[in-house]
């Protein structure tokens, strides 16, 4: 795995945790991510028989890496949670909420798309990136859903409500989508490798999402939304 060499130093007894220990340091080639370099170095690792007593561990940025993963899944629950309940708040209605919430979701098919087309893992900036882009997803679905709920409150059927708002919205949607995605192209461009997994998330992500949100949306609110019967018949409203 690796070539050794010897150079004199200062004896010294280091503990981890309260155990006596060894560290083990490397870094990883310019341009190569710790984690892949641990990944391809893991089974000769797992081969290594140790005393009894002893135990291998991984630190550093693996470490890292993998609490901060744990603190984002924390984050998105909470986020997502916070959300959910502004919904509801919002619209005073659990069905159109969760309507919302389902669609939401699509946005991970552009971002995993997006980190797959660019070669980059999903790290600690995609995953922020991730959290981000919830939040700008929920907020165009947000004002879709608000142009839907006042056509209805106009009087229109769920049918027509949702074709009048998909076209008076899709103008402002796609626009700041646009913008916002060909903003972040000379970061994606320049920025190496610590701005290129935010920047594919953001792009691939808004990208999909806005696509299939002006298509899906409509169609779960006429599959959960239920409109009454005499307004389908073209009956006078309740």
């Amino acid at each position: 795995m690796a070539e050794k060499t010897r150079t004199p130093g200062f004896a010294a007894l280091r503990r981890h945790d309260g155990r006596p220990s060894v560290t083990i340091e490397a870094h990883a080639p310019v341009g190569e991510l710790a984690s892949a370099v641990l990944a391809r170095a893991r089974p000769a690792l797992d081969r290594i028989l140790l005393p009894a007593g002893s135990r291998l561990s991984s630190e550093g940025e693996a470490r890292e890496l993998a609490e901060s993963r744990r603190e984002m899944g924390l984050v998105m629950a909470v986020s997502l949670g916070l959300i959910a309940m502004a919904l509801v708040v919002q619209f005073r209605s659990v069905s159109r909420s969760v309507v919302v919430m389902l669609t939401g979701p699509l946005g991970l098919i552009g971002a995993l798309g997006g980190l797959t087309l660019a070669g980059v893992p999903l790290g600690f900036m995609a995953m922020l990136a991730g959290v981000s882009l919830a939040g700008i997803i929920v907020s165009h679905l947000i004002v879709l859903s608000d142009a839907v709920e006042e056509a209805l409150a106009e009087g229109m059927d769920v049918h027509a409500a949702l074709v009048c708002a998909g076209l008076s919205r899709l103008r402002p949607v796609v626009v700041t989508t646009l913008a916002t995605a060909g903003g972040l192209v000379p970061l994606a461009l320049t920025g190496g490798a610590l701005w290129q997994p935010l920047t594919a998330v953001h792009i691939a992500g808004l990208l999909v999402a806005t696509l299939l949100t002006l298509v899906i949306l409509p169609v779960w609110y006429a599959i959960i939304i239920r409109p009454p019967r005499s307004r389908l018949a073209g009956g006078p409203m309740a």
